[in-house]
């Protein structure tokens, strides 16, 4: 419970602040300063604690269907989402195992690949820039190597995702896991 509070709280605070400047101004050009700044704040709080109650909430529900309720703060807080995975296979096998775990991801595209620094980098979607989803592959020994799969927005305020980054990164994890 505590974690839900921590993000509605974020949520508010961020959304409250745009939300009341942009009201504040709108009704202040419209109605003049002392009414519009009273209406803009009230307009403010209004969207804000909407906008914190519906968007956290999906966001929330979100995180908990993918990771069937089990996650930690990290996962409700965050939008930025990092796993690890250590395979027993050969560099260049798990190296196009990555490859091909992206085309799960609708809409996915491979923006940079560098097989000799074992770097997959790709973009999801187009809206506010998507989400750039990054696979590092690292070799321990001749048939044992680890993966570390990222996931982030690629517009940096973004504050809630709806758990995509999650859900991104547990796909290519579950299809290592599983090939």
């Amino acid at each position: 419970m505590k974690i839900y509070l921590k993000l509605y709280l974020k949520l508010f605070l961020r959304a409250g602040i745009f939300f009341l400047v942009y009201f504040a101004v709108i009704e202040s050009i419209e109605h003049g300063f002392p009414k519009g700044l009273s209406e803009g704040l009230f307009m403010g709080i209004f969207m804000a604690l909407w906008m914190t109650l519906f968007m956290g909430s999906l966001h929330i529900r979100a995180i908990r269907r993918i990771t069937s309720g089990k996650y930690d703060e990290k996962d409700v807080l965050s939008v930025h989402h990092i796993r690890n995975i250590e395979l027993q296979l050969p560099y260049d096998k798990t190296f196009d195992m990555c490859v091909s775990s992206l085309s799960l991801i609708k809409k996915c595209k491979i923006q940079k690949e560098d097989h000799s620094q074992g770097e997959i980098q790709a973009r999801v979607g187009i809206f506010l820039g998507g989400h750039i989803v990054l696979c590092k592959v690292s070799k321990i020994d001749d048939n044992k190597t680890k993966v570390e799969v990222s996931s982030k927005p690629a517009f940096r305020p973004t504050l809630i995702d709806g758990g995509r980054n999650l859900s991104y990164v547990m796909k290519i994890i579950d299809f290592l896991k599983n090939e």
